[in-house]
């Protein structure tokens, strides 16, 4: 269960949780009603730093795979982008058309996902670090 992080509306619980990747996500999830209406996850935020060496392969498994195979668990891509900053970073926006937890836990599941992740990492993990962030988009968002 996760704690309300100081300085974070009450309407929004911080979590840690495994992930796909054998790393922990930091997760800020919705958790109740705000002002009469209900705070919707669409969008997420999500933030891997690859392991240094790694980030072609890691880059190959979403160009080659992983956009794909969200596509088809109801996660359509946004946008990705490497981090000026941080060379080791990628940086990627889905916007989910169900429900998140569902997708996800379909797509962990999916034999294409379990193969293409399992080929990917037989020299080892490709990522150290892999937060998720769920966002709403504002009232004047062009991504409403």
């Amino acid at each position: 269960m996760g704690a309300r992080r100081q300085g974070r509306p009450p309407d929004e619980m911080v979590s840690a949780r495994p992930n796909p990747y054998g790393a922990m996500s930091i997760v800020a999830t919705p958790c109740c009603v705000t002002r009469s209406r209900k705070v919707a996850m669409k969008y997420e935020l999500r933030t891997y730093t690859a392991v240094p060496g790694k980030l072609d392969a890691l880059l190959a498994r979403f160009r080659d795979h992983t956009v794909e195979l969200f596509a088809r668990h109801n996660m359509e891509s946004v946008g990705y982008w490497v981090s000026q900053s941080d060379p080791n970073v990628l940086i990627y926006v889905l916007r989910h058309t169900a429900d998140p937890t569902a997708s996800w836990a379909s797509f962990r599941e999916d034999v294409d996902w379990k193969a293409a992740f399992a080929a990917s990492t037989i020299d080892g993990p490709l990522t150290t670090d892999v937060t998720s962030v769920y966002l709403e988009p504002t009232d004047f968002s062009a991504l409403r």
